[in-house]
């Protein structure tokens, strides 16, 4: 078990440093951390997910259909009648901590974190909190509303491991197996036959929150999918590891040889879609960007690599984010400063008008750009958040921007 040191003091958003839960670093701790929680017997009243969510989207539905044999067709949502009763799965992933609230007005909390391990927090976020690093994308009690009244009966975890081995000709040539092994963790929380609810994680650090409520479910309407998801327009801040196209901001130390006093600090970083860090970041990242403490780069000159790793100090992190929040300040209150020039650059304005950019002269797309600012302060204003609290982890010294 291993504790982060905060103390519950929330303002207006969870925070994953300020969170009190311990880390249980071994699915055997995770299981007698939540048996000594003491919630079977309790009746479930209320489920609260934090933060972003990501659901089976209107793409995945579009295959889906077509799967079937159905042709979409390009009108696709409005010529398929029956849209909003196809089946899609039960489920939601979540990549921060999903709360439990019981009738005796008690909670528990849980986070899971790959390779079997959860942090565990009793009472310890405030009932009905749910924007975190992101706002939150769910009402996960319309979502999850069968399993509502009905009693925790007991607790189970397991662990699925499946092992995929090549054969090619790197493998022949070799004389060497190529093998990939996955392990999935899973909690389940048991509410009477047949209801179940199951958190499942793997290497990411989005886990999926699953329910099965009947013998033969097959899913709920997509209908309900859709009125359980709440809009959502900021750009989001994964916490922890995301796979796909973005970048892994996380603190780590030049000397890297030694065992690290805080447990799985990988999983204290935070992940940004490129799209955004190419929208928001460029410029501050070039502008404090070190050729000379780049690590294992061949280039004479190392520039800022998009798709590999680029390190910055934290001296330099503490000035780039001073840098960040004197930027937020004039956004709001000296928009046409020509200091901004560079970083309204790398913002798009296509999707406040219907013109073309040719059709543009720079004093109107400048003015549409001013349509990005609430939405760039709600970005820099997280993200600076969060660095600052990463900037304190014990022993760090240099913080990666590691590209997809």
């Amino acid at each position: 078990m291993f504790r982060y040191g905060g103390k519950d003091r929330f303002k207006d958003r969870f925070d994953f440093f300020e969170w009190s839960a311990p880390f249980y670093e071994t699915p055997e701790e995770v299981y007698r951390a939540l048996n000594k929680a003491g919630i079977e017997g309790k009746t479930l009243v209320a489920i609260h997910a934090v933060g972003a969510c990501r659901f089976f989207n209107s793409p995945m539905l579009y295959w889906k259909i077509k799967g079937a044999g159905i042709e979409p067709g390009d009108l696709w949502w409005e010529r398929y009648e029956h849209l909003d009763d196809v089946l899609v799965p039960h489920s939601v992933k979540l990549c921060e901590p999903i709360q439990f609230v019981f009738d005796d007005r008690t909670s528990i909390e849980i986070l899971p974190i790959d390779e079997g391990g959860a942090r565990i927090g009793v009472n310890s976020i405030p009932v009905g909190l749910v924007d975190g690093l992101n706002k939150s994308g769910v009402d996960a009690n319309s979502l999850f509303r069968e399993l509502l009244g009905r009693k925790i009966e007991h607790i189970d975890l397991k662990e699925i491991t499946n092992e995929t081995r090549w054969i090619n000709r790197y493998t022949i040539e070799k004389s060497k197996g190529n093998k990939e092994l996955r392990c999935q963790h899973v909690i389940r929380l048991s509410l009477g036959s047949p209801c179940k609810i199951e958190l499942i994680s793997s290497w990411e650090s989005w886990y999926e929150v699953t329910a099965e409520v009947d013998h033969n479910s097959q899913g709920i309407a997509y209908k309900r999918v859709k009125s359980a998801q709440k809009e959502r327009s900021e750009a989001c801040i994964v916490n922890g590891r995301d796979g796909g196209g973005t970048f892994w901001i996380i603190g780590t130390r030049t000397d890297d040889g030694k065992t690290h006093p805080v447990a799985h600090c990988d999983g204290t970083g935070i992940s940004i879609d490129d799209m955004y860090v190419e929208e928001y970041l460029t410029e501050f990242l070039y502008r404090y960007f070190d050729p000379k403490i780049q690590e294992d780069r061949y280039e004479q000159e190392p520039s800022f690599d998009w798709y590999g790793g680029n390190l910055y100090t934290f001296d330099v992190m503490r000035k780039m984010i001073a840098d960040i929040r004197e930027t937020v300040v004039m956004l709001q209150s000296d928009y046409d400063n020509s200091a901004l020039d560079a970083i309204k650059a790398h913002w798009g304005s296509y999707k406040y008008t219907e013109k073309s950019r040719d059709q543009l002269s720079e004093k109107e797309i400048n003015e549409l750009k001013k349509n990005v600012v609430p939405k760039a302060v709600n970005f820099y204003e997280r993200f600076c958040d969060r660095m600052e609290k990463m900037l304190q982890i014990p022993e760090n010294n240099v913080m990666s921007f590691a590209g997809p």
